[in-house]
C-alpha cells in the first residue's frame, strides 16, 4: 500500500510539474501566467476535476479491491495519461512557436539587409499612430522626419499588439542595422541625432 501511495504521489507531482513548466515557458503565447498573476484557481480546479474523475472511474473498475486502493490506482493512471497528453501538446506548441519565431526573425534579417542597401533603416514604433493636433506639431513632426532621414532612418509603426516573437525579431534587425548606422554616421550618432531632435522639440 505504501508503494501505491508513493506511485500516486509521483504521478500527481509529474502532472503538476508539467503544467507549471508549460505555463512558465509558454505563458506569453497563451496569455496566462500563474506566477505573475498569482492566480492558481484554474490549476486547482483542473486538479480537483482529476480527483473527481479518478474517484468515479474507481467505482467502475477493480471491483474486488478496496475503494481506497482502487482510487489510488485510478488516480495514478489518470495523472500519468494527462501528463503524457499535456507534454505532447505543449511540446508541439513550443516547436510551432520556435518555427514561427525563426521564420519571423529571418524575415526581419532580410528586411534589414534590404534597408541597408536602400539607406533607409527603420525605427519600429508601437501603438495607434495619431496625426499631429495642430500645424505647429505637424511642422515639428516633419522636421524630425528630416533628421531621421539625414541619419538614414525612417519610422515604421507595427501596431498595438506586440508579441515576444516580434520583439525578438526587432532585436535581430537592430543587431544588423546598428553596425551599418555606426559606420555611416559615426560612433556617437545617436547622441547627435537626439540632440537635434530635442532642439526642435524645445523650440517655441
Amino acid at each position: 500500500m505504501k508503494r501505491l501511495y508513493f506511485i500516486s504521489f509521483l504521478c500527481a507531482l509529474a502532472f503538476w510539474t508539467i503544467i507549471i513548466i508549460a505555463n512558465f515557458c509558454l505563458s506569453n503565447y497563451y496569455g496566462t501566467d500563474f506566477f505573475r498573476d498569482n492566480d492558481w484557481k484554474e490549476v486547482f480546479l483542473v486538479f480537483f476535476a482529476v480527483i473527481v474523475i479518478a474517484y468515479f472511474l474507481s467505482l467502475l473498475t477493480f471491483r474486488t479491491k478496496p475503494l481506497l486502493k482502487k482510487f489510488l490506482i485510478t488516480f495514478s493512471s489518470v495523472c500519468a495519461i494527462l501528463t503524457i497528453i499535456v507534454t505532447i501538446h505543449w511540446t508541439q506548441t513550443f516547436l510551432q512557436i520556435r518555427e514561427e519565431q525563426n521564420k519571423l526573425i529571418n524575415e526581419f534579417k532580410k528586411e534589414a539587409v534590404n534597408d541597408i542597401k536602400n539607406d533607409n533603416v527603420k525605427i519600429f514604433s508601437q501603438g495607434l499612430p495619431l496625426p499631429p493636433k495642430n500645424e505647429r506639431l505637424q511642422i515639428q513632426d516633419d522636421s524630425i522626419k528630416k533628421i531621421w532621414k539625414k541619419f538614414g532612418l525612417t519610422r515604421k509603426n507595427i501596431g498595438c499588439i506586440i508579441s515576444p516573437e516580434i520583439t525578438k525579431a526587432q532585436e535581430e534587425y537592430y543587431k544588423i542595422t546598428d553596425i551599418y548606422l555606426e559606420k555611416r554616421n559615426g560612433t556617437d550618432w545617436k547622441v547627435k541625432m537626439e540632440n537635434e531632435i530635442d532642439n526642435i522639440r524645445n523650440h517655441r
